[in-house]
């Protein structure tokens, strides 16, 4: 019979490999621009899935063509990170991101709060991500008449 293994050491083990994870998800939002999407390659798996309130995307390929799309729009993009949960193989970050596009707000820098909830494989690929924001306040708000309805709605509500 071979040696007995601490079984907190597999828990802890698993935990640092999801701190690594979460550390590198903020790394690669940090660093990604227009020029080099092909980053996202070593955070998640290949048939990662991607959903946020306008989007579904299956496959790393798939995933990298929506951020190309994406990062080609925009004239800046930025996030903030703050606090993260880990419970088994899920992690929540909670995020800030700072968007200027050209045809949201007047060119001006849009806020939006959200959080990430991300599944982890056991080599630390993201498998899963979902991503929690106020769609309406990123995109509706910001386009002139439109806006001005929903903040009037929301007002009323």
């Amino acid at each position: 019979m071979g040696p007995k293994t601490d079984p907190r050491q597999n828990k802890n083990s698993t935990a640092q490999g999801l701190i690594m994870t979460v550390e590198k998800f903020k790394h690669t939002f940090k660093e990604m621009g227009a020029h080099n999407i092909d980053i996202i390659e070593s955070l998640y798996g290949d048939k990662v899935i991607f959903l946020d309130p306008f989007h579904k995307v299956v496959g790393i390929d798939a995933l990298k063509e929506y951020f190309e799309r994406l990062y080609k729009n925009v004239n800046q993009i930025s996030f903030e990170f703050g606090e993260h949960i880990q419970e088994g193989n899920n992690i929540s970050i909670q995020w800030i991101m700072y968007l200027e596009h050209p045809k949201l707000n007047g060119g001006e820098p849009v806020r939006v709060a959200g959080v990430s909830l991300l599944k982890v494989n056991p080599i630390g690929q993201v498998i899963f991500h979902r991503d929690y924001f106020d769609g309406g306040s990123m995109l509706y708000e910001q386009v002139p008449v439109i806006g001005f309805l929903v903040k009037w709605l929301k007002k009323r509500l």
